[in-house]
């Protein structure tokens, strides 16, 4: 089963943070592409403080968001300013059962 991630970034004007509301599964695979859409939303505001929702996911693989955390880490030194970009998730640290992976399982079987 292929795992999807749905990345939706808020920055409005006037707003001091940066938020990125996520659905779907964060597992390795979609680990990189969250990265990747934190990088791009950084680049809107580097002084801006940015808040990841991982509370509308369906599976957070543990392993992929200490990866995750540990990537962008990294990569938070913004170097114009001289300081550390707050990056702060919320949501769940953890789902070890994926709901769309639950769910294609339970699908009956076609008859042959």
């Amino acid at each position: 089963m292929t795992h999807k991630i749905s990345v939706l970034v808020k920055a409005d004007v006037g707003r001091d943070t940066i938020d990125l509301y996520v659905s779907g599964c964060l597992n390795s695979e979609t680990a990189n592409v969250l990265a990747a859409q934190i990088s791009r939303a950084r680049a809107l505001d580097p002084a801006a403080p940015i808040l990841v929702d991982l509370t509308g996911t369906q599976h957070v693989d543990p392993t992929a968001l200490a990866q995750l955390r540990a990537t962008v880490d990294a990569t938070v030194v913004d170097f114009a300013r001289k300081h550390l970009v707050d990056v702060r998730f919320v949501g769940p640290s953890g789902k070890e059962s994926c709901a769309a992976a639950t769910d294609a399982a339970t699908l009956p079987l076609a008859a042959s």
